[in-house]
């Protein structure tokens, strides 16, 4: 509702087959004509060429498989987190976990953890802590375990979980001011670099 406010068209449940000659074809036969299109649907990662070692090991996504401390399970001593790594012994997310910074961040903390203390007994579970989007001014959303939050409720939430995680007292206190200012002036952090012609130089671009 609020993307369709702000004049965007959203299609759910269809699949885009190709792009060609500017024609966007979706899976239900319709057409779209656009002359720029910007592919947001995940991450993959790209295969990694070791030589003289062992033959690599991906799973879905070109994700290392990895067991329950973060260690490659196709190398010796590699351990891999985040979103290069797909665990499948958490009993809760047999399929690997969602591709999260929240993922990384705790894995990072269980891995140091093993490694400090010289012996793995520390097995990874992600404690999943909710999910938030935002789109803009009093615009978001937020599932906080059984809550569902949206519109202005969700992005005060939104905001302040950014806050809390930026380092240091100070960086907070700017950036809440920051916020402030721009919320009651209606400032934007928009930046662009607009050239008048139609067809920029590509010297601009730094391209020869």
């Amino acid at each position: 509702k609020s993307l369709k406010e702000l004049m965007v068209t959203v299609k759910l449940g269809v699949n885009m087959s190709s792009y060609e000659n500017n024609i966007i074809t979706l899976a239900d036969g319709s057409e779209i004509y656009t002359e720029a299109v910007i592919w947001t649907a995940g991450v993959t990662g790209v295969p990694f060429n070791i030589k003289n070692a062992v033959t690599p090991e991906y799973e879905r996504g070109n994700r290392f498989p990895v067991n329950e401390f973060c260690k490659i399970t196709w190398a010796k001593d590699v351990f891999a987190i985040g979103d290069i790594a797909l665990m499948k012994t958490d009993p809760d997310y047999p399929e690997g976990h969602p591709q999260l910074a929240q993922v990384a961040i705790q894995q990072a903390a269980t891995l140091a953890k093993n490694l400090n203390e010289g012996q793995f007994t520390h097995q990874f579970h992600y404690n999943g802590r909710g999910s938030m989007a935002t789109i803009g001014r009093n615009r978001a959303v937020a599932d906080l375990g059984k809550m569902h939050l949206s519109g202005y409720p969700a992005w005060i939430i939104w905001m302040f979980i950014h806050l809390i995680s930026i380092l240091g007292m100070r960086n907070k206190v700017t950036v809440l001011i920051n916020w402030l200012w721009a919320y009651f002036t209606y400032g934007t952090s928009l930046r662009l670099l607009i050239h008048p012609d139609k067809y920029p130089l590509r010297s601009r671009w730094g391209e020869k």
